[in-house]
């Protein structure tokens, strides 16, 4: 969604952003722009 950051959504899915990063290939510098798609693990909330 518009606003979210691989911050936030690691904190809404109780998970890492290393989880996201390595999931997505993301560098150190999370470049991720509206319209990108990531594949996100399952919520562990």
């Amino acid at each position: 969604m518009e606003g979210d950051t691989v911050y936030s959504l690691s904190r809404k899915l109780c998970t890492s952003i290393d989880d996201i990063k390595q999931m997505n290939g993301l560098g150190s510098d999370f470049n991720i722009k509206i319209g990108d798609s990531l594949r996100l693990p399952a919520s562990r909330c």
